[in-house]
């Protein structure tokens, strides 16, 4: 914490809010649960996509792009598991909540 804060007062005001502090070591990544998980869902994406690139550097326009479609992908994947059913289409991924509309992908291919 920097020199200048108080860190009495932003404790004794946090506790007051109800926050709790949760340690999470930097280095054990198995530490982070599900959210290091979606990283490394997004780091293999980023990794597929630099590798159909075949280009080392990038403007920030394209890495906007790139960065742009990973969440795309990432919010398009299935939330719980896919029925065979034809007649249940519905698919419920984070973008659907995201956006309270159901999207027209009612044919994934399994």
């Amino acid at each position: 914490m920097p020199s200048n804060i108080n860190s009495i007062t932003v404790n004794t005001y946090l506790s007051g809010q109800g926050c709790v502090w949760t340690f999470n070591p930097p280095h054990p990544s198995h530490m982070g649960g599900s959210w290091e998980r979606m990283i490394g869902i997004a780091r293999r994406i980023l990794d597929s996509m630099f590798l159909e690139l075949k280009s080392s550097t990038l403007t920030h326009e394209a890495l906007t792009t790139l960065i742009a479609e990973v969440a795309a992908i990432i919010n398009a994947r299935p939330l719980v598991p896919v029925s065979t059913d034809p007649e249940d289409p519905f698919i419920l991924t984070p973008a659907t909540l995201l956006t309270q509309k159901v999207s027209l992908f009612s044919t994934w291919q399994l």
